[in-house]
């Protein structure tokens, strides 16, 4: 059951009808992702407009809908999974190995596995790459605004996973499980000190990045597990 209960044809107010109906003219049906959404027509509204735009951009289709796949699963966003395994398959023409393939963030092709390899990375490490990521996937032969439209497509997906993953919005197409993902914590700020998830880390380089992985939903079984991750 969903968090946030949907807001129905009969149930919105004027503000919330109108941008359910410009949910309508851009996509020619209206999602659950965009009904639960709809109790902030704000946010409604810049999610359509950012998602908008990046259709407007030079990635095509097929690499959009990738793209989306393999940061839901990388998000474990169900929801997101199921609706661009469809859209994927039905409007951008992709093929069940490709689907698995984008799962994975990887492609048939150089270039769009050196895109989707880049989102991820983008994606799981909270955007603090290092340098080498950006070479790769120059290397593969994207462009500067394939790469910028790239970390476009992160952000929305990350705001689309989220809100999902927090709402439980009812998926209203065929489903395809994420599965779960394990709690990753992360030292990644630039600062010489910063707060995450209430522990303080002290950096000891601009581009060092440690991650510690854990199956295991408890703070106290990662310490336990992984004392270097919390030293000051």
């Amino acid at each position: 059951m969903s968090n946030l209960p949907l807001v129905t044809d009969a149930t919105a107010a004027p503000d919330q009808a109108a941008a359910l109906s410009a949910v309508k003219k851009a996509m020619g049906a209206v999602p659950n992702l965009t009904r639960a959404m709809a109790h902030s027509p704000a946010l409604l509204h810049g999610y359509l407009g950012l998602a908008g735009g990046l259709d407007r951009g030079t990635l095509d289709r097929s690499t959009r809908e990738r793209l989306a796949i393999a940061i839901a699963q990388s998000n474990a966003c169900s929801y997101c999974l199921s609706a661009h395994t469809y859209l994927g398959q039905k409007v951008a023409g992709l093929s069940a190995e490709q689907v698995a393939a984008a799962r994975k963030g990887d492609a048939d092709d150089a270039k769009t596995a050196a895109l989707l390899t880049f989102a991820v990375t983008v994606n799981e490490h909270r955007g603090q790459i290092d340098d080498s990521a950006l070479a790769a996937v120059r290397h593969a032969g994207a462009s500067d605004a394939e790469i910028a439209e790239v970390i476009g497509h992160v952000g929305l997906n990350v705001l689309t996973n989220y809100f999902n993953n927090v709402a439980h919005t009812d998926i209203d197409f065929p489903v395809v499980s994420a599965g779960s993902i394990p709690l990753m914590w992360w030292c990644v700020t630039p600062k010489p000190q910063d707060q995450h998830c209430t522990i303080t880390y002290r950096k000891k380089s601009r581009r060092e990045v440690r991650p510690v992985i854990s199956s295991e939903n408890s703070l106290a079984w990662v310490a336990a597990m992984h004392p270097e991750a919390f030293k000051r």
